[in-house]
């Protein structure tokens, strides 16, 4: 084998060898690579670990939540509470393999005395969260949800559901006491 050849070859596997150990220790330092890392956790929010839970083809977790807030702005408005806004921050995954339509009118935060609310439209358009996201078949979304519950009420769990008539994936929220802000 001559020596331009020898060299080549050195030099191609030198670079394979060298792509290869950066692929692997980005792959490995990469920030939210994992699938279970929490995304989108804001200060002040309080982190939720839970485990995904399912309503029909949707994969459900929440990721956080924020209650006592007492306003939130936007890039166009501002919004004042009439009780206390709480964000709900989930991770859905569409696990069909065709598009689905997320209604977020027939998602709901659970109170303490039993209530059941839906989220406010108003705050969910100031921070430009549609009515019904769509999303591809096989991907995922992280949304928030704003409701505006009564000032001295406490969230206990959200349900959420895929479709109207599917049964809602409930997750219990942990206890946390919000300083009003």
């Amino acid at each position: 084998m001559g020596l331009r050849k020898t060299t080549a070859i050195t030099a191609a596997l030198g670079l394979l060898v060298g792509a290869g150990a950066a692929a692997g220790t980005a792959a490995a330092l990469w920030p939210g690579a994992a699938k279970d890392t929490v995304p989108y956790v804001y200060e002040g929010d309080k982190v939720v670990d839970s485990a995904p839970v399912k309503s029909a083809f949707l994969e459900v977790r929440v990721t956080a939540y924020h209650c006592g807030l007492a306003y939130i702005t936007g890039t166009h408005a501002e919004y004042y509470a009439h009780g206390q806004l709480c964000r709900v921050g989930v991770r859905l995954d569409n696990q069909q393999l065709v598009t689905a339509n997320i209604d977020s009118r027939i998602q709901k935060i659970v109170l303490a005395d039993g209530t059941e609310l839906i989220p406010d439209d108003i705050p969910m358009q100031i921070k430009r969260q549609e009515q019904v996201q769509q999303m591809g078949a096989r991907n995922i979304v992280v949304l928030s949800y704003w409701f505006d519950i009564p000032a001295d009420a406490v969230p206990v769990a959200v349900r959420i559901r895929a479709t109207p008539e599917a049964p809602p994936a409930e997750i219990r929220l942990p206890k946390a006491t919000w300083d009003r802000q």
